[in-house]
């Protein structure tokens, strides 16, 4: 049975496995094709790339950005981007010293709580990857501040709590186009989290080629929820695990929760599409 897990972050942006390790996993799973995700980065997908051709398996160049609707947290998943587009690539580094700046000051108003928490600390967790909250979160499950990344976001990172710092965000628009400007997919990722629930239906009507169907906090009765409305609104219905490397049982939940192929070739021949439109205009 084909398995593709179009949702996989690495060490580029929050993950902890780097994207050969991932491509490593894929096949001991049985995995057909895997998406590198990465927070507002393409750095992992050439290492990603170089490892799904050797290892025989197929790596989707992709994308998650972080967006917002009306104050709401939205993620914008990109498939099949050309990953060196110029104007892409420009706005991706705008947005890493952005999220850089904002980790740094969140960390400084950790210590100015008085959490034994350095700045030095978080950045080896960091290493070449994008700084993020979950970076912080395990820094301080190392220094036994918190017993879990989970309780470290509850009592400390989200907003309202002693570390949160806003994040500069594009909006839902500016990541679409973003993503459609490098010839890529725009699909909304894990609706079923949006709070707002009535936000996923009116925010799918700013150009989006897919919904994420399945992941990994969707219930039974969430799935079922979207893929009615996928196919309704004419939408590629995808499926991913969201994967970060925690591991569960020394396994990570890369390749437990997939799209199937008619879901990969919907988004291949989107991407031809669009390719073929961008061409067409100059």
């Amino acid at each position: 049975m084909y398995k593709a897990d179009l949702h996989i972050h690495t060490t580029s942006s929050d993950g902890l496995l780097s994207p050969s390790e991932v491509v490593d996993w894929a096949v001991r799973k049985g995995i057909n094709a895997v998406a590198v995700t990465d927070h507002d980065t393409v750095d992992g997908i050439e290492e990603a790339l170089r490892a799904g051709e050797e290892a025989g398996i197929e790596v989707i160049p992709g994308i998650e950005l972080s967006c917002t609707y009306r104050g709401e947290e939205i993620h914008v998943l990109g498939y099949f981007i050309d990953w060196e587009n110029g104007p892409l690539v420009e706005k991706l580094k705008e947005l890493k010293e952005a999220r850089d700046s904002r980790g740094h000051k969140m960390v400084e108003k950790l210590i100015e709580y008085g959490l034994d928490i350095t700045v030095e600390a978080v950045m080896e967790k960091v290493g070449e990857g994008s700084f993020g909250r979950p970076h912080i979160a395990r820094t301080m499950v190392d220094r036994g501040i918190v017993g879990s990344v989970e309780d470290a976001f509850n009592f400390y990172l989200v907003k309202g709590k002693p570390g949160y710092v806003e994040r500069y965000k594009l909006t839902v628009e500016e990541g679409i186009s973003l993503i459609k400007s490098a010839n890529g997919v725009a699909v909304m990722a894990h609706p079923g989290i949006v709070s707002k629930k009535g936000y996923p239906k009116e925010i799918l009507r700013y150009g989006f080629d897919g919904i994420e169907v399945v992941h990994s906090s969707h219930s039974e009765d969430t799935v079922d929820e979207y893929e009615k409305l996928a196919l309704k609104m004419k939408l590629i219905a995808t499926g991913g695990s969201d994967c970060h490397g925690v591991m569960k049982g020394g396994i990570p939940m890369i390749g437990d929760y997939t799209a199937s192929i008619e879901a990969v070739e919907r988004l291949k021949e989107a991407r031809a599409k669009r390719e073929m439109e961008a061409n067409a205009n100059g």
